[in-house]
């Protein structure tokens, strides 16, 4: 996390306690960092992982005397089920409908 990042984040935690607001604070949404992506392979891997708990230890440290609700990863059946079929939301990177256990139930239908 750069400064001008973690700056700006305290400056929004501060506003919403000042307005009464509790901050709930999601981790990741969609915007792996490409460094990742090209190093590793992105969520593929193992490395990134663990560069994701590096990040989620800093984000704590940074922020954890404000907030107290966390959400990791947000949309998780998207991200994992649905995102590895949607080319536009995987940088390209699709796997075969096979192989994605994740189906959205149609609206309406009972499972």
């Amino acid at each position: 996390m750069n400064d001008g990042g973690r700056d700006f984040y305290n400056r929004v935690i501060d506003k919403a306690l000042a307005l009464g607001l509790t901050p709930w604070v999601t981790m990741v949404h969609w915007d792996l960092p490409q460094a990742l992506e090209v190093a590793h392979g992105g969520w593929r891997s193992r490395a990134t992982a663990q560069a994701f708990g590096v990040y989620a230890e800093t984000l704590v440290k940074a922020f954890g005397d404000r907030v107290k609700h966390w959400i990791t990863l947000n949309e998780i059946p998207c991200f994992t089920g649905e995102g590895s079929t949607w080319w536009h939301q995987r940088g390209g990177k699709t796997a075969s409908l096979k192989t994605c256990r994740f189906r959205r139930p149609r609206t309406g239908t009972a499972r």
